[in-house]
Order: C-alpha cells, then structure tokens, then sequence
C-alpha cells in the first residue's frame, strides 16, 4: 500500500465553483419571494370574492384551514415555472456575478443546510475537481452526516464529511462547517485514499472511517463492527444510485 502524501494547504474552491453555487443560492431566494408576491395576489382575490359574495347574498363557505398551505404550494410551483418574470428580473438587478476567491470573502455558510440542488452542485464540482465519482461523495455525505453541515460527532468530527481538525487542517479546511470547503476537502481525502489502495473502494472507506493505520494495522478492514457497517452502508448506498 502506498502512503498518502498530504500536500501543503491550498486554496480548495476556484472562483468559478463559488460563484456557480451563489447563483443558485440568489435564483432560490428570488423565486421564494416571487411566490411570496403571487400568494399575496391570491389571499387578496379570495377577499375580494369573498365581498362579492356577501355583497350578492351569498353565503360563505366556512373557512378552510388549509387553504393558505394550498396558495404557498402553488405560488411556489408557479414562482419556479416564472410566469411573472418577477423572479429574473430580481436575479438580474442583484446578481453582479462578482469573483470571489477561495480565501477571501465568498458565501458565508456557517451552520445552515443547503438546498438538495446547492448541495448537488457542490458535490458535483467537488467530482470534477478529484475525480471521484459524484454518488461515492453523495454516499459518504448522507452515511456521515446525513446532510447536516452542522453536525459534530462524539469524536469531534465536523461538517459534511466529518473532518478532523487535523485532517481539515492538512487539507486546508478553514471552516469544516463551511459546506463546499468541507465537501470540498473530503472529497480530497477521498481521492488520497483512494489513490493509496489502488482505487478499491472499501478499503478506502475502511480509511476514512477508521483511520488509515488501522487498515495497515490489519492488512485490509479492520475487523471493527462499526467499520465495517458503514462501509456496508455507503456501498449500498453508492450501489443504488450507480444500478439506478
């Protein structure tokens, strides 16, 4: 087995990846407020029937609970199909497509979640950047943190990926809670182990989850229950999503 060579930190994320992943973040909150305007229109036209009916002798149904749920879902649907154009014209006035580097500036995450497409992109220009598969990082992403680049394990691992401050730091991770910079350097360490076993797959998880000295340790997994299920996990997991 070879040994993994860490290289010095670098800056993971090209401007191009932020940006793509900031516009997506901008379309998303541009399309909300759209279909925030179109249920307004909505809950006005049923007043405004409403009168016309009273006003006519009508009696008036009684009132349905779940009606202002119905005009979110449907305003939602429409601010996505953009009938209005209030949705690109907003992106239009707000988005300068500015640069922004890797190191300086760029979105600030923190601990929030991602919408499934910003968190698709990411990953997706995480494979393109390492050469991995983009269900293997998909995979490793929901086993490990189901998602939540909040999330810190008994262990102290952080993010996406469930970093270690050491590991982070090799990788040159700033902010494990930063999800592209997280997805970003995981996907890294899964390309060097990748790289150190010959592109087999669990003995690469079996390093990622448990350490690369303990596959050395045992000349292959390690026995571990815990190891052992999670590469059980990611590769059903990976295996669904190829087989689909």
């Amino acid at each position: 087995m070879k040994s993994i060579q860490h290289t010095q930190p670098a800056a993971l994320i090209d401007g191009d990846a932020r940006r793509r992943i900031d516009r997506q973040r901008l379309k998303a909150a541009c399309n909300d407020f759209e279909a925030m305007l179109i249920a307004r229109m909505l809950k006005e036209m049923r007043k405004t029937n409403e009168s016309i009916g009273e006003t006519e002798g009508i009696i008036k149904k009684t009132e349905n609970p779940f009606i202002e749920m119905f005009d979110w879902e449907m305003s939602r649907s429409f601010a996505r199909s953009g009938p209005l154009g209030i949705s690109e014209a907003l992106m239009r006035s707000l988005d300068h497509d500015e640069p922004t580097g890797a190191e300086g500036g760029g979105i600030e995450r923190g601990k929030s979640r991602l919408h499934p497409e910003e968190l698709q992109a990411v990953i997706e220009d995480a494979a393109k950047r390492y050469d991995v598969d983009p269900a293997l990082i998909r995979s490793v992403v929901i086993c490990e943190s189901n998602g939540d680049p909040g999330s810190v394990s008994r262990r102290n691992a952080k993010g996406l990926m469930q970093l270690m401050d050491e590991t982070a730091r090799d990788l040159g991770v700033t902010d494990p809670f930063d999800p592209v910079q997280n997805v970003f350097g995981g996907t890294r360490y899964l390309r060097d182990l990748l790289d150190t076993y010959d592109n087999n797959i669990e003995l690469a998880l079996a390093a990622y989850n448990a350490g690369p000295a303990a596959v050395e340790e045992h000349d292959g997994v390690p026995p571990f229950p815990e190891t052992r299920s999670y590469i059980r996990r990611v590769l059903d997991m990976y295996n669904d999503q190829v087989n689909r």
